[in-house]
């Protein structure tokens, strides 16, 4: 089993369990022999563990979604799935090798997945590890099964000693421009099922087995954090999925096992590290599927301790000093949140700190230092611009609360999903912000200015042509051109914006703008769903927080699910469907955005599974070294 497979495998669960935070993870381990956090090394950076494999196959079957997969109208879809990833694999060279559906009756503890960084940044290594106590001959007919395919399909097959025990080896056909063939490797010691694509790792956890590391994934310092902090949260009733990445090394894995850095340009991965934001060190949890009326609970930790390069009464350096969000009491739904949306997410932000930390980033990022400032003062200054002092006169009268809707607009198209952004401002300052807005809509030559409600709103409708080249000259800025875009120039999107009594508002989509301006007494606070949700929340020990989202599912999901269906995947303009193209195209840079990776035209029409998907909703809470998130669904 090569990496690619095995980091295909872990990359799909994260992403699975992503979805589930989205629309709603380290537990004490039932590893019949070494727990697999003792085993891995300490150069592991995504790990992904079930500690009892039939108690969590048992509880996912009792959920909604596990019923939507079990339900026969799926049963094309989920054919025709793995006919593709199998080709897709064979395309590749790679072959699917141990799938879920392998594994009934395989496992009787833990079982594990893991992502490794063996050496330097350039090195990848996967690796699967099963507790098969009492099902050695199950196992070994699993290895037996997974080998003849792999023959079947062009494997070389090899007999070789891995630490001083014997393994199966396979080799796979070079791909074109491929130095060395992909190899996997599969053997079981002291009760344990180990399959490997790196021969160096699969001997140390031989070694492990009969002697634990000093040093393994269990003595990190952010494991052993995110691990304290979420069991403490979960408490003593068992979970049955733990996860643990960390963030910056895991990408590293991911880029150097599909063959390094591809794209032309900035590199972004080492500009966001070296902005500050390293000090995120690791993000983990606990995710319990519970199959009663709270379906699928999660617990996660994103661990960030102060950093010691940061400046005096700053908690970050450089950039990362945005991610400043206070605690707050009051989370009550506003009135003029529209009952109908899909999605309500309401936060507290030190709205202009995070725009002078942003001053570092801008400039590191187009490889001139000032050019901030310089815009800023070109922005004020200059004769054919707005002359709008942005800091003083905008920023400097924002808040901390922060608001984000989004609904979907019919008939389902890949802009269908419409979001909303605002933010709380200062009543007292309201005419002058109002003025600063006004002079740079007046200088927008595709902005239209409507009354709606007593309010002046701004449209900014699409421009059939393509941006221009921008050019910045101002006092002190000697004139800066945009680069050149890699791929064909997007379009100027539709937008909306005004200035209420208490709040900046900026809409996608003036339709949502108006449905805000005029919503009279239909607050998403009357919505059953969200207040079923809000006490879910607060039962979950939701109370001083920073972050609190209310989600419905169902609705949230429409455009990406019609998107898929519909082969369009990769037009979706909404935020999950940018996710999902992102998390299936790692590493696939150059097409990425064109086609769809997988095909979903044998998915059932949307009305006959959105009943599986129910409310959802979490909370974060700022802490002295990260952040505390906790969420569930419901059923529906």
């Amino acid at each position: 089993m090569s990496l690619k497979i095995q980091t295909t495998y872990f990359r799909a669960l994260v992403a699975g369990l992503f979805s589930l935070c989205l629309t709603t993870c380290l537990t004490t381990s039932v590893f019949a022999v070494t727990p697999c956090a003792e085993l891995l090394p300490g150069s592991t950076k995504g790990y992904v563990s079930i500690p009892d494999f039939d108690a969590m196959s048992e509880k996912w079957e009792q959920t909604q979604l596990g019923q939507l997969m079990a339900d026969p109208i799926m049963k094309p879809f989920k054919e025709d799935l793995q006919r593709q990833l199998k080709e897709k694999m064979a395309a590749s060279g790679m072959q699917m090798g141990i799938s879920f559906a392998d594994l009934e009756g395989v496992p009787s503890g833990e079982i594990c997945f893991a992502a490794i960084q063996p050496t330097d940044n350039k090195s990848h290594a996967g690796l699967m590890l099963i507790d098969v106590t009492g099902n050695l001959d199950k196992a070994n007919a699993l290895i037996a099964k997974v080998t003849a395919e792999q023959v079947d399909n062009g494997a070389t097959k090899a007999t070789i000693k891995v630490g001083g025990v014997d393994a199966i080896q396979l080799t796979f056909a070079k791909r074109a421009g491929q130095v060395e063939a992909d190899t996997a490797l599969y053997m079981i010691h002291q009760n344990v099922l180990i399959a490997s694509d790196h021969k160096v790792v699969a001997a140390n956890i031989v070694a492990g087995l009969s002697k634990a590391p000093a040093e393994s994934l269990a003595t990190d310092t952010s494991f052993i954090a995110v691990k304290q902090r979420t069991e403490k949260a979960a408490g003593p009733t068992p979970t049955h999925i733990s996860w643990f990445v960390e963030p910056f090394g895991y990408a590293e894995v991911v880029r150097a096992q599909t063959g390094g850095k591809k794209k032309r340009g900035q590199d972004i991965l080492k500009l966001i590290h070296d902005q500050g934001f390293d000090a995120v060190k690791g993000i983990g949890g606990v995710i319990r599927l519970e199959a009663a009326e709270r379906e699928i609970l999660h617990h996660t930790f994103v661990y960030a301790p102060a950093d010691k390069g940061a400046e005096a009464m700053d908690k970050y350096r450089l950039a990362a000093r945005m991610l400043d969000f206070p605690n707050e009491k009051n989370f009550a739904a506003h009135s003029w949140v529209p009952e109908n949306v899909s999605t309500y997410l309401n936060f507290h932000w030190e709205v202009e700190k995070a725009f002078w930390a942003a001053e570092s980033l801008v400039d590191a990022y187009f490889k001139d230092e000032g050019m901030f400032r310089d815009v800023l003062e070109s922005l004020k200054t200059d004769v054919d611009g707005p002359k709008v002092d942005i800091p003083g006169g905008i920023v400097a009268f924002l808040e901390d609360e922060v608001v984000l809707l989004t609904d979907n607009e019919l008939p389902i198209t890949p802009s269908s999903e419409r979001r909303l952004f605002a933010i709380e401002i200062d009543p007292k300052q309201r005419a002058q912000l109002f003025k600063s807005i006004k002079q740079i809509m007046d200088n927008e030559p595709n902005a239209t200015r409507l009354k709606i409600e007593g309010y002046d709103v701004w449209e900014i409708k699409e421009e059939d042509e393509e941006i221009p080249t921008l050019t910045i000259v101002g006092p002190g800025f000697s004139g800066y051109t945009a680069p050149e875009p890699e791929e064909e120039t997007a379009a100027i999107p539709n937008a909306a914006i005004t200035v209420t009594d208490k709040w900046l508002i900026i809409s996608s989509h003036l339709g949502l703008m108006q449905n805000v301006l005029t919503n009279k007494g239909q607050s998403i606070a009357n919505a059953k769903d969200y207040q079923d949700v809000q006490k879910m929340l607060i039962n979950l020990g939701a109370g001083t927080d920073s972050f609190r989202s209310f989600v419905r599912s169902d609705d949230a999901m429409k455009v990406t699910y019609q998107m898929m269906r519909q082969n369009r995947m990769p037009e979706a303009e909404n935020m999950l469907g940018k996710i999902l193209n992102e998390l299936w195209s790692v590493g696939d840079e150059q097409n990425q955005g064109r086609k769809q990776a997988i095909k979903g035209d044998k998915l059932p029409a949307f009305n006959l599974v959105e009943k599986y998907f129910g409310p959802a909703g979490m909370y974060v809470r700022s802490e002295d070294n990260g952040w505390f998130i906790t969420g569930a669904s419901l059923k529906k």
